[in-house]
């Protein structure tokens, strides 16, 4: 790319994304953007602090400039109007795991007869894995944001020792602009590796591994020391990852999340800090109520699943189901209300439930079931990031902290609530009432042809900047050709209409860097008004009008 060619991708990403991202590989993006943001007249949930009935939330690059009821919007804000919304500190969710595309796991296992046991190397015992080589910006965080969920602690999925994990925001360019806290924890797992010819098969042998390795590590820790102090004579230790990965574990300088759901394996799991002398949590902690009073004397907080246990949805209404089964699913929901009782520091996780909303729908029954609104509220944000260590970032709604905000049209926790903004490091995203979803080729759900030619107008700081989109639908499907006069076209990626809502993402191709934005727009006859999101950057509003004619940019 040519020196004015790069002086234009600048300009086209500072004002189309309020980008601070450079087009050439040898400039690294930098953090934050230059939006500026003002939710004036909302009801605001600090939760460090009283709600205010009716105030103002000031955002700057990504951070939260200033909070209050007598604040003033700043002359170079972009005005939200919060009237009859309340805004609340982005949720967290704890413990996501996270997966490798399955391209990304290498060819498969060469197949033969079992292994035998391998004592010295079992399966599962990776703690050098590291989550932040996993995560993305992705369809999964799409759907955590539309939830109102800001931040999450990412641990890798499956084996003994996981591997370190990352607490992450749910949007940014790539993870390492998404990382708050890497590594956040050390997750540990009491799960056996299948079949009795491969070590370990038991939950015996599980133990047996975490307990060896631990050991293993404290004398490689040892022998490190001695070497670093005199190496003249001594022969040099083998590096080892994995023992390096679990030295901080020992030292207390990364704590460990162990999975425990059982009251049996929760006290294991204390049993298992005591003897090595780790700073950790539960994870899980289905049954965590039962033990604690052993919690609370040892201030080991919880990690609390709401992936409460549910009856089958096929279960046949003469089936008659173990007491055992019934119980613990009576009791789930209220293991929050009385782990508060008994003082033990907790937050919510997800645990494994696909659909982020149904978090909030599930925290709600432990709601009923005893837990204040004030506490369950505080477990989705504030004791998340105080368990974490991330306490002066996230989790409130206070001046100097990152812009993590989610804003709905009501309670939270009330069934009918539905999340209108959440905005990631400063970054907003809108939800509006959604149409009923449509099938491709379905007119009946697409209340407007947007078939033509529109000419868009980008309305940034720096002035307004042009496009045109050329779109041919077909029932509720969109295709097409976006245009700039910089950078040529490029064919409409996906494109819907619902109801009188248009949905097109398309991709730039800038200097071979992929540069995403999705346009939404409603749409009055020939106008169309919405925002341009660019992926990881910001977002902006333009507007459209459709020619008579086909036509581009002239």
């Amino acid at each position: 790319m040519n020196a004015d060619n790069a002086r234009k991708a600048c300009v086209l990403l500072c004002t189309l994304a309020f980008g601070l991202t450079s087009l050439t590989a040898s400039q690294p993006a930098l953090a934050g953007s230059l939006d500026v943001w003002a939710i004036t007249g909302a009801r605001i949930v600090p939760v460090s602090g009283p709600p205010i009935e009716k105030g103002t939330v000031v955002v700057r690059n990504g951070l939260i400039e200033s909070v209050g009821a007598a604040v003033a919007a700043p002359a170079d804000a972009r005005i939200v109007d919060g009237t009859g919304l309340t805004v609340y500190p982005g949720l967290v969710d704890t413990f996501a795991i996270v997966e490798p595309d399955a391209k990304a796991e290498g060819p498969p296992q060469q197949q033969g007869p079992p292994r035998g046991p391998d004592r010295e190397n079992p399966p599962g015992v990776t703690p050098q894995r590291d989550a932040l080589d996993i995560v993305k910006n992705d369809s999964r965080m799409e759907g955590l944001r539309a939830a109102g969920f800001t931040t999450m602690l990412a641990v890798p999925k499956g084996g003994v020792f996981r591997g370190r994990s990352v607490l992450v925001n749910t949007s940014g360019s790539d993870a390492s602009a998404m990382a708050i806290k890497s590594p956040a924890a050390l997750p540990v797992a009491f799960e056996t590796q299948g079949g009795f010819v491969q070590y370990p098969g038991s939950l015996m042998g599980v133990f047996s591994v975490i307990r060896q390795k631990l050991l293993d590590a404290m004398q490689y820790r040892q022998l490190r020391g001695q070497y670093a102090a005199s190496p003249r004579g001594i022969p040099r230790p083998t590096y080892s990852r994995e023992y390096e990965a679990l030295i901080p574990v020992l030292d207390k300088s990364l704590p460990v999340a162990i999975e425990a759901n059982r009251d049996r394996e929760v006290l294991r799991a204390l049993e298992l800090m005591d003897e090595f002398a780790l700073s950790g949590m539960v994870a899980g902690g289905r049954e965590s109520w039962k033990v604690a009073t052993d919690l609370k004397a040892r201030n080991v907080p919880v990690l609390l699943s709401v992936n409460f246990p549910e009856a089958p949805a096929d279960l046949d209404p003469e089936t008659r189901e173990e007491l055992k089964t019934v119980r613990d699913r009576l009791d789930a929901p209220g293991c929050a209300a009385k782990l508060n009782a008994a003082g033990v520091r907790f937050a919510f996780q997800s645990g494994g439930i696909r659909s982020p909303k149904q978090v909030i729908t599930n925290t709600a029954k432990a709601i009923k079931a005893g837990l204040s609104k004030d506490v369950a509220l505080r477990a989705l944000t504030l004791s998340p990031a105080e368990i974490l260590g991330v306490a002066d970032q996230v989790g409130s709604i206070e001046v100097g902290k990152i812009a993590n905000l989610v804003v709905t049209n009501g309670d939270l926790f009330e069934e009918k609530t539905k999340v209108r903004y959440t905005f990631v490091d400063g970054e907003r995203f809108e939800y509006k009432e959604e149409a009923p979803a449509a099938k491709p080729g379905d007119a009946s759900s697409a209340a407007v042809d947007v078939t033509g030619t529109w000419d868009l107008e980008v309305n940034t700081p720096e002035g307004t900047q042009k496009a045109s989109l050329e779109l041919t639908q077909t029932g509720a499907e969109l295709k097409g050709t976006f245009r700039t006069e910089m950078f040529g076209s490029s064919d409409v990626k996906s494109g819907s209409v619902a109801g009188k809502k248009v949905t097109v993402n398309v991709g730039l191709n800038v200097g071979g860097n992929s540069l995403d934005i999705t346009f939404t727009g409603d749409v009055d006859g020939d106008a169309m008004k919405g925002t341009a999101n660019v992926a990881g950057q910001g977002t902006v509003d333009f507007s459209g009008t459709r020619k008579p004619k086909g036509g581009a940019i002239q």
